[in-house]
């Protein structure tokens, strides 16, 4: 079973990232705060891709989002509820996501 991303999904996900980002700026996360810029710009792009050509999403990418995550909050120059509570959330729900596929893809093998 495979997933394809959808272009609102990923306009959503890419343009509140991106704000998270100019917040975490405006809030003092400095260089800690790029990678989430960053991946707000690859977001974006990503759904552009899916308006034209939908690609099969995979479950490492959630898995490397949510290491992404833990790794931007350890980079943080500042830390304050503006500059680590999207980093943290997401980690968490990426996590969630992945522990949710593995389960329910092992509850559709049992016979």
């Amino acid at each position: 079973m495979r997933t394809k991303p959808h272009v609102f999904s990923w306009v959503i996900w890419g343009s509140t990232t991106f704000i998270v980002f100019l917040a975490q700026l405006e809030a003092g996360g400095g260089v800690g705060a790029w990678p989430i810029g960053i991946s707000g710009l690859i977001t974006l792009f990503i759904a552009l891709l899916a308006f034209a050509h939908p690609y099969d999403e995979d479950m490492r990418f959630f898995a490397l989002f949510a290491l992404r995550n833990l790794l931007v909050i350890f980079a943080l120059q500042t830390y304050s509820l503006a500059t680590t509570l999207f980093p943290a959330v997401i980690a968490v729900v990426c996590l969630l996501f992945v522990f949710l596929i593995v389960f329910r893809r092992r509850a559709f093998r049992l016979p």
